[in-house]
């Protein structure tokens, strides 16, 4: 035991002075590798932090829609009730199991993908909201705003890319469906109209991300 303890004692005397003669160039890129690390974690502890309040604007969006409109049947209203429900309490669930490790980078981006996958689900959810919910002859306005109106509110208050357009894809897209088949005079303008608005607010998305990336500045390596 005691030539162990010797031995031991030997290598991290030996050691010792290499770690001090560390070069500048490898501590500057452990100091970049923290400062990176030091980012994501903000940013996804930001994305968790948000997510409370899309699932109450999708709540109160989803109420709303079919307390205001006229529902074609208690049947099809229901349904896309539970749609839309169960992709709020996929985010309540998600929310809960993450929180209580906020700043660890294994959970949060953990619940960034399962984030990624919900609002997938709850933006075909939404979008079926114009073929189930919404009746016939509802006006163009009316399903622009049904199809563009929810996306915009999650991206202002997510402000991260994936999610929000993954969201923004399903129900702008099922919403423009909606009105190539339905009865509405001018519905393949409308969704045109929507494919052009999406794009626009997936770029949108886009530059708020980048911008919010580019305030971090980056360390030189050299």
């Amino acid at each position: 035991m005691t030539a162990a303890v010797s031995r031991l004692s030997e290598t991290v005397t030996r050691e010792l002075p290499e770690q001090r003669a560390e070069s500048p160039h490898a501590k500057l890129a452990t100091l970049t590798r923290l400062w990176e690390e030091a980012e994501e974690t903000a940013r996804l502890a930001n994305l968790l932090g948000r997510a409370p309040y899309a699932a109450a604007v999708l709540a109160v969006a989803g109420i709303a829609t079919t307390a205001l409109s006229s529902p074609k049947g208690p049947a099809q209203s229901i349904t896309w009730l539970v749609l839309v429900m169960a992709a709020i309490a996929a985010i309540a669930h998600a929310y809960w199991r993450t929180i209580r490790a906020p700043f660890e980078r294994g959970p949060l981006r953990a619940f960034a993908q399962d984030l990624d996958a919900i609002l997938l689900f709850a933006g075909f959810a939404w979008g079926a909201g114009s073929l189930l919910v919404l009746p016939e002859g509802t006006s163009l306005a009316t399903l622009a705003l049904f199809g563009a109106g929810l996306p915009t509110a999650i991206l202002a208050i997510l402000k991260a890319y994936r999610p929000s357009l993954l969201f923004l894809a399903p129900a702008a897209g099922l919403t423009g469906f909606s009105a190539l088949v339905g009865p509405h005079p001018g519905g393949a303008v409308l969704a045109g109209a929507l494919l052009s608005v999406s794009a626009a607010l997936a770029l949108a998305v886009l530059a708020i991300e980048r911008r919010g990336q580019a305030r971090i500045p980056s360390l030189p390596l050299t």
